[in-house]
């Protein structure tokens, strides 16, 4: 009878773990959070604020109205006058602040990419997460349906007499601890499904991923010379700091045309005794104090952001190089584990054994973990390889 129940039992351990591909659904979860994520919204208003805020800077001052009145003695009559003129700088500064603006606009459309592909790789991580986490969450139902139904079939048989309450607790405990790792990961998925929806802006995705995306290998096989080639190319941030840098040079050009005299014109009408008299004003101001240290500081400015792009472009090909040297030894693990785990010959083995009575189900048990934990080995490394490619598919 017992030979019995352990034959019964094991069937349901040595079902293998299948998962449809669904790559599609993944990248399609991805174009839905970009649509529906709310602070790419917010920071693209920001930064058209910002944008209209230094376009406004670079406009010309309002006009000024003057008036004024004066009382003169007895008999001599009052006297009055009224003037509008405008101020403006030295001609070429407007056009320094106009390019400015050009390349300042230039650089936030490259900045709202940017997080574009931020608020992208945030999503792509958490998926991968969500099918890490089904993938371990299918692995282990597949052990703990055969585990129950074992613990199942001695509870019955302790009842009868036919096996020891010893090996019942044995198995039972075992089911105990399964069922807490399944309770536990079902737990983390439903966090991982609620961060997903609130970075899709409170909105569930309308399609479920299991299954990890196909990945472009022709990232693997670059040489350092095209990734530097292919970051400086593809990666928004990187021409959104040339773009600043741009900016910050048109800004030192306008201070230093800043330090040329400004002017103001304006249209005169006086009324002195009843008499009426009309002419023109024209002012010159020197910019000896405001302008000092504006354009040095500008310049400044332009040189740190030239450093800053540089720092930049080697940032990232080391973060592409360390990922693709991750991806390569992940793959190695993956590749070495994928024949030992993906198949059902090592339950079926240790079947045989407990049915010959080589094994006890205290050794069994001891077995079907050692195996358990190879192929949470296996799943595990198959999740750093796909960590790995997404650093490399940032761009995609």
């Amino acid at each position: 009878m017992k030979k019995t129940i352990i034959t019964i039992a094991i069937a349901a351990l040595i079902t293998g773990t299948t998962l449809p591909l669904r790559a599609d659904s993944f990248n399609k979860i991805l174009d839905e959070v970009t649509a529906n994520n709310p602070a790419l919204k917010s920071r693209a208003a920001t930064s058209q604020a910002s944008l209209d805020e230094m376009r406004a800077e670079g406009n010309l001052p309002d006009p000024e109205v003057e008036f004024s009145h004066r009382w003169g003695p007895a008999g001599v009559g009052n006297k009055w006058d009224i003037s509008v003129s405008q101020s403006f700088d030295w001609p070429g500064v407007y056009a320094a602040r106009s390019n400015a603006v050009r390349s300042t606009s230039a650089a936030m459309d490259y900045l709202v990419k940017s997080d574009i592909i931020d608020t992208r790789m945030e999503a792509r991580l958490l998926l991968l997460d969500i099918v890490n986490t089904r993938q371990n969450i299918a692995a282990l139902e597949s052990i703990y349906d055969g585990i129950a139904q074992l613990s199942d079939l001695y509870r019955k048989a302790v009842l009868q007499g036919e096996v020891t309450r010893l090996d019942y607790n044995k198995i039972e405990i075992e089911r105990i601890a399964i069922e807490g790792e399944l309770d536990n990961a079902r737990a983390a998925l439903d966090v991982l499904n609620s961060s997903l929806t609130a970075l899709n802006g409170g909105i569930p995705v309308s399609t479920p991923v299991d299954s990890y995306p196909e990945p472009d290998l022709a990232v693997m096989a670059m040489t350092p010379a095209d990734i530097a080639d292919y970051i400086t190319s593809h990666d928004p941030a990187i021409a959104a700091n040339r773009h600043s840098g741009e900016a910050a040079g048109a800004l030192a050009t306008a201070a230093r045309r800043s330090r040329l005299p400004g002017f103001s014109v304006g249209y005169v009408h006086e009324n002195e005794m009843g008499e009426n008299f009309n002419g023109f004003s024209v002012g010159v101001s020197l910019p000896f104090f405001s302008s000092r240290h504006k354009a040095k500081a500008a310049e400044w400015a332009a040189t740190s952001l030239r450093y800053d792009n540089d720092m930049l472009v080697s940032q990232r090909v080391a973060q592409f190089t360390s990922a693709r040297a991750r991806a390569l030894a992940a793959k190695k693990t993956a590749d070495a584990y994928r024949p030992v785990v993906e198949t059902d010959d090592n339950l079926t083995l240790l079947r045989k054994a407990l049915d010959g009575g080589q094994i006890s189900m205290l050794t069994f048990i001891q077995e079907e973990n050692y195996f358990r934990q190879a192929r949470r080995s296996y799943l595990d490394a198959l999740y750093n390889y796909h960590l790995a490619l997404a650093e490399l598919m940032r761009y995609e």
